[in-house]
């Protein structure tokens, strides 16, 4: 699934790099991974919402208790890109998995909700891709 996912061009540039500068990529995929499985098993949360979900496939890779929804929120472009490439590999997800096609610079609140987010019930968030590709802009402020 990752290589559907990383095409001609992104497995190109993965071969053309050393394998210690994709170690750090690996590690944190693989951290973040275990964490949030062990949250949700270890605290009953059913909810798991991912900001800037890119390329992230956790529901699909990984195995989630009954009942876990997956969140992913990102631009309509790239969830689009990813269903497509999803759907033509045949991808099947592990979790109930909520899709919400927001800018995360403007407001999402009202599309999370609108998506079956449940605010008065436990949840855990994953802002890793949120954290490099949204926050490092000068001037900028988290709208929800």
């Amino acid at each position: 699934m990752a290589a559907d996912l990383a095409e001609i061009d992104g497995s190109a540039r993965a071969a053309d790099r050393r394998a210690v500068s994709l170690a750090p990529i690996i590690l944190r995929t693989r951290y973040f991974d275990n964490f949030l499985q062990r949250v949700t098993r270890e605290n009953a949360i059913q909810q798991i919402a991912l900001m800037a979900a890119g390329l992230d496939t956790c529901a699909y890779c990984l195995f989630w208790p009954a009942g876990r929804r997956v969140f992913k929120m990102d631009r309509a472009v790239v969830l689009r890109s990813k269903e497509q490439t999803l759907r033509f590999a045949g991808a099947h997800s592990n979790c109930q998995r909520q899709t919400i096609e927001v800018d995360l610079t403007r407001f999402w609140k009202e599309a999370l909700n609108q998506a079956g987010f449940k605010p008065d019930q436990p949840s855990v968030w994953l802002l890793e891709d949120f954290l490099f590709l949204y926050l490092h802009r000068k001037n900028f402020t988290v709208a929800g």
